[in-house]
């Protein structure tokens, strides 16, 4: 288990959530880690030889590494970018999701 993910998480989490509820996101995704490291610690206690237990692993986080490409782009990306349309088309499916009218047009 690294550390570098949950920095990574971490950023890309309060960038995408709004002041009100960045406390408690940041705090569930450290909670998050947390578990994963305990989980890591069983499999390795349970898993005594250790080609199986980096076999178990990789299959149980394949998964999710093949699925980080469909995540978008941060809108503070984007406008680094200067990929404005992009950015305005995301900010407005975040307001869909939240419930909320686009307020930039």
């Amino acid at each position: 288990v690294s550390s570098g993910y949950l920095v990574v998480v971490f950023v890309y989490v309060t960038e995408f959530t709004g002041s009100k509820v960045r406390t408690w996101t940041s705090m569930h995704v450290h909670a998050a880690f947390a578990i994963g490291v305990m989980v890591v610690a069983l499999v390795g206690y349970l898993v005594r030889v250790w080609w199986l237990y980096q076999i178990i692993l990789t299959l149980s986080t394949s998964p999710f590494l093949l699925y980080c490409w469909t995540f978008p782009e941060t809108p503070f990306f984007l406008m680094a970018k200067g990929r404005h349309q992009e950015m305005q088309e995301l900010l407005n499916t975040m307001a869909q999701w939240n419930g909320l009218e686009p307020r930039l047009k």
